[in-house]
């Protein structure tokens, strides 16, 4: 999941704030199980970290950030290999007066370190969202791929 961005999970909360003005800032946590295609077995993915959420407006525009500290661990369901995560994201998206409609990409490339023996691997996410002009979720995606070493 890292290049540009704001993880996929977090999007809400950075359209949000795009949206309404808002700004935020506090502890973020996701826990969820992925299948690691580099070792053909599920993995538990234990994130922490800190977000914060910016917005400056002007007459015509909102422009929002977002810096995202990203620490976890990963453990393989079989084979119990152990994996590090640390990362840093920034992320900046402009937003019309009234908020939308808007369409966002967002890539996330999070590096993984293996412990030991066990080798490392890069997980690529890609998130789109398109908002429609009433404020509706009008199209959205969120894939992951993983590059073996």
């Amino acid at each position: 999941m890292k290049k540009f961005a704001c993880l996929a999970v977090l999007s809400p909360l950075f359209f949000a704030a795009a949206a309404f003005g808002a700004g935020y800032s506090g502890p973020i946590q996701q826990n969820s199980a992925m299948y690691n295609s580099c070792t053909h077995e599920s993995m538990l993915l234990t994130l922490t970290g800190r977000l914060t959420l910016t917005t400056n407006g002007t007459a015509n525009n909102t422009q929002a950030s977002s810096h995202l500290e990203l620490h976890g661990t990963a453990v393989g369901q079989i084979s119990k290999d152990r994996y590090i995560i640390n990362d840093i994201f920034n992320c900046m998206q402009n937003v019309g007066t009234s908020g939308v409609p808007f369409e966002t990409t967002q890539t996330i490339v999070l590096n993984v370190i293996g412990q030991g023996k066990t080798p490392n691997f890069t997980i690529k996410s890609l998130a789109r969202l398109t908002v429609n002009a009433k404020g509706e979720v009008a199209a959205s995606l969120n894939d992951f791929s993983f590059i073996c070493k």
